[in-house]
């Protein structure tokens, strides 16, 4: 059954066809028929929705199954823009939910991309706190498949190898290669540093923490008159944490161009 509203607020009920017949007498345009079901999945520019139970939100579809006004019609499909607003078919944006124009949650069928299901070992980026209340969001992880203490609502996601934590199955998407990539290239960076930081502590030192006659290996020479894999003494230092470092050549550079091959108080040569 579907409905047909003039523009003085006279409301229609009946088949296609009768208000068909209506629509042409009033010179109007012909509504789309609102099944009393309605449809799980629907196709929109080629791709696929899903029906789902909550308010519209930027990238979904919705149906009209009731509006007033001459702007939408019941039965269209329409494009949920930013700030929930849908265009007209001049592309002039307003507002999706308008009680006053019978447009409410009861009477818009929202349709969310279909997203297909996520398997095991896919990677996921994590939106929000875990089960318990741990910060993720944001992060990178690994599918593991659906919790079984909390099943089918809950997944169990590795992050980078860290550990495992249960999250919300619609707390996850499928990462796109470029996160993937950029999250990989991270912690990497960040296991060389903590590699690093390790010879420093293991020395008794601070991390980063060079002295005179510490034995050093170029890494990034920049505007310094060194070599990359060239290796010299640090000789002397100044208040900024730069250092001079003597190879055939005295350069001053930072404590991240270098890295450490000798510490000075493990040098046979000095004891």
């Amino acid at each position: 059954m579907a409905k047909l509203t003039l523009v003085d607020g006279t409301i229609f009920e009946g088949t296609t066809e009768e208000l068909f017949a209506i629509t042409q007498k009033f010179g109007g345009e012909v509504p789309e028929e609102v099944p009393d079901e309605p449809a799980k999945e629907i196709t929109h520019n080629g791709a696929t929705y899903t029906l789902v139970e909550r308010k519209a939100q930027a990238g979904d579809v919705v149906i009209l199954c009731d509006t007033d006004g001459e702007l939408f019609s019941v039965g269209r499909t329409y494009e949920v823009e930013e700030g929930v607003q849908i265009a007209d078919r001049d592309g002039e944006l307003f507002d999706l939910y308008r009680p006053q124009l019978r447009r409410t949650t009861d009477t818009v069928l929202v349709y969310a991309p279909k997203v297909e299901p996520l398997k095991v070992g896919e990677s996921v980026i994590i939106r929000g706190n875990s089960k318990f209340g741990v910060d993720l969001d944001g992060k990178l992880g690994v599918y593991e498949g659906t919790s079984v203490t909390y099943a089918p609502s809950h997944a169990r996601v590795n992050t980078l190898g860290e550990r495992t934590y249960v999250v919300k199955y619609e707390q996850l998407r499928k990462a796109t290669d470029e996160e993937v990539a950029e999250a990989k290239a991270k912690a990497e960076s960040l296991a060389k540093q903590a590699a690093k930081d390790a010879v420093f502590t293991k020395a008794g030192r601070k991390p980063n923490e060079y002295r005179k006659g510490d034995i050093v290996r170029v890494l990034n020479p920049r505007i310094a008159n060194l070599i990359v894999g060239e290796v010299g003494e640090i000789t002397s230092y100044d208040s900024s944490g730069s250092f001079n470092v003597t190879h055939k050549r005295s350069c001053w550079v930072g404590y991240d161009q270098v890295e450490p091959v000798t510490f000075a108080e493990s040098r046979l040569d000095r004891k």
